[in-house]
């Protein structure tokens, strides 16, 4: 599956807040904080939370195959049951923006994605997989207009430093209950 969606925020702003979610998903499952230079190749390995038609506790073998900031993100999720590949590619536009090609593709392990009930398994996943991208990286845009306009507010910021602080408290008691 490939979309590409031409966005009002540059590279650099976009590629920041993939990499903040990718350093946050690392950190949760490692307790390691990598810097951008290791990105690229890094493997580790954690547990779903009830997401994306994956059982809680399920493991995951990730691999960022290819982080070259701000253009590419590519990374493949391994599961007992296949493996995903995805890839954000973004190129700046003459207005400021950028055009984004976002790719997945799953590849299925065993018989799940044979025959007709295979086939028909994968074509409602990737119409399901468009839609879940699209709202993925309309988030982001939204997060980035978010943090732009704490920016240019310092007393916004202020209250964001607290907020996230509080967040964060909660993600990291939630994400004890949960595993």
């Amino acid at each position: 599956m490939e979309l590409t969606k031409k966005l009002d925020v540059t590279p650099k702003e976009l590629f920041d807040a993939l990499e903040a979610s990718i350093l946050g998903d690392i950190e949760q499952a490692t307790g390691k904080r990598p810097g951008r230079a290791k990105l690229n190749g890094y493997k580790y390995q954690k547990k779903a939370h009830e997401a994306q038609g994956k059982a809680k506790g399920t493991e995951i073998k990730v691999k960022i195959r290819h982080f070259d900031y701000p253009h590419v993100y590519e990374a493949r999720f391994s599961y007992s049951t296949g493996t995903n590949t995805m890839r954000y590619e973004a190129v700046p536009t003459d207005d400021g923006g950028c055009e984004l090609t976002y790719t997945e593709e799953f590849e299925g392990q065993g018989g799940n994605t044979r025959g007709f009930m295979g086939k028909l398994g994968l074509m409602v996943y990737e119409r399901k997989l468009k839609s879940r991208a699209n709202a993925t990286i309309d988030g982001i845009v939204k997060y980035v207009k978010g943090q732009r306009h704490v920016k240019d507010n310092p007393l916004l910021a202020e209250d964001a430093a607290e907020t996230a602080s509080g967040n964060a408290t909660e993600d990291a008691a939630d994400s004890k209950s949960v595993e």
